[in-house]
């Protein structure tokens, strides 16, 4: 199977130790005027080799263990390294890789092994990231790329934050890094899904009259089962659009669960609709997680000899994306 790319979005924050709500200003934050960018600058100039020490080679950064993932910085074929800072920008190429196994490379043509991996090589893919921390704002963002089910934002979600512990600046503030949904990218993907919905499902339902205890005389507990109540649509119509922005209104104040009417309550609700002859199951609960990445295939094929995007077109995509983040937060400063 081939692969797919996607760029996955990260909100940054900085929130004093104690007080989730007392935000920071990522650029001057802390009496010393600490800025997180510059810091993050300083974090991935360190992983270049050190002339002054004599270092010839890329340092790798390693889990510890037997077992785990390494990375390091990637250089193009002029010898310079994937690493740009521009403004509130920095980005490049990070390497990434497992080590830990054995493993034989057999040549596809021939079936003859051509090389044995060791558990000491690891076999490096290349991984785009950009991290935009607009100036005087209290979020920053980070964009990684995928690369089908494998990614650096774990590894990069890591070295931030252990990077930010060696300074002592950061001792009274909590790094947030976290998933962010994209409302284009929802809107762009709920645009696509014009389906109508065949079922509609209420999932584990809160009503007093629906408990099994009162079904089944007090002999199967009540946390024991999760109760569901599901819509067959038979004729009618329901669109998915019109369903979710009618629904999306039913949301109790602390945004835990939906509020159908007074006595009936649930956590999810989801809608099962047809594509291609298929049924597929939306859930409401999970549908912010349509924005959570967007998948970029298509814009960076053709590919390359070596089968992964040029910097260049991953770059483009990833500008994209951050028009989209300046949409979804219109009060970003650009300077």
């Amino acid at each position: 199977m081939a692969n797919s790319f996607s760029l996955a979005v990260y909100v940054i924050y900085i929130n004093k130790k104690g007080d989730k709500n007392a935000l920071q200003v990522l650029t001057d934050f802390g009496e010393d005027g600490n800025n997180f960018l510059s810091d993050m600058d300083t974090m991935f100039l360190s992983w270049k080799p050190d002339e002054n020490k004599g270092e010839k080679t890329i340092p790798i950064q390693k889990e510890e263990g037997q077992v785990g993932s390494a990375f390091r910085l990637s250089k193009k074929s002029d010898k310079e390294y994937h690493l740009i800072r521009n403004g509130q920008y920095i980005k490049g190429i990070i390497e990434s890789g497992e080590y830990g196994t054995i493993e034989d490379g057999v040549n596809i043509e021939t079936g003859e092994t051509d090389f044995k991996k060791t558990a000491k090589h690891v076999l490096f893919k290349p991984f785009y990231f950009m991290l935009y921390v607009p100036k005087d704002s209290a979020f920053g963002f980070l964009i990684v790329e995928r690369i089908s089910q494998f990614g650096i934002a774990t590894i990069l979600n890591n070295a931030i934050l252990n990077y930010c512990k060696t300074l002592g600046h950061y001792d009274d503030y909590t790094v947030k890094i976290a998933p962010v949904a994209i409302k284009k990218l929802v809107e762009k993907r709920m645009a696509a899904l014009k389906y109508e919905a065949r079922t509609v499902e209420l999932r584990k339902v809160h009503d007093e009259r629906l408990k099994i205890s009162k079904i089944s005389g007090n002999t199967i507990s009540d946390k024991d089962v999760m109760t569901s109540i599901v819509y067959k649509i038979n004729r009618g119509k329901i669109s998915v659009l019109d369903f979710i922005d009618q629904i999306k209104n039913k949301r109790n104040e602390h945004d835990t669960f939906y509020v159908i009417d007074n006595d009936l309550k649930c956590d999810d609700i989801a809608v099962t609709i047809n594509i291609a002859g298929k049924d597929k199951i939306l859930s409401l609960q999970n549908l912010q997680s349509l924005g959570l990445s967007m998948d970029i295939t298509d814009e960076v094929t053709p590919l390359p000899e070596s089968g992964y995007p040029s910097f260049e077109k991953l770059d483009k995509q990833a500008s994209i994306l951050v028009s989209y983040i300046k949409e979804q937060y219109p009060n970003l400063n650009e300077k």
